[in-house]
């Protein structure tokens, strides 16, 4: 089974430095996070200096040649999501959770109650 993440989820688990409790749930299990959670987590954490973003370089590959040393995998949403963020009201790094596990078949991690109504 594949898992998409959402930011709030690796971020939450670096704030409190146990991303190694995150790796073991998802242990042999492919994890991914879409390109602009990858943008709201990491890019703009580090922007801000925030000690996170550093934190989530080290386990985020941008290729699967990265893989071997990392274990999320930032993924490109194949479709163009404005027109589901004018229909759904969503956050894009959101939006491409939930389009991501479409596309991947896989189980979208996300925070918000409502964003998790509007996925099913």
């Amino acid at each position: 089974m594949k898992y998409i993440l959402d930011n709030s989820v690796p971020s939450a688990f670096a704030k409190i430095r146990r991303l190694n409790l995150l790796k073991r749930i998802f242990d042999n299990k492919v994890v991914l996070i879409p390109k602009e959670v990858y943008n709201e987590g990491v890019v703009k954490a580090k922007i801000r200096g925030h000690k996170i973003g550093e934190e989530l370089i080290n386990i985020i590959a941008s290729d699967e040649k990265e893989l071997n040393d990392k274990w999320i995998l930032v993924k490109q949403v194949k479709r163009d999501m404005r027109d589901y963020l004018n229909d759904k009201k969503i956050d894009l790094g959101e939006a491409e959770v939930i389009e991501l596990a479409k596309e991947e078949n896989a189980i979208a991690v996300i925070d918000d109650q409502l964003n998790v109504i509007l996925a099913e």
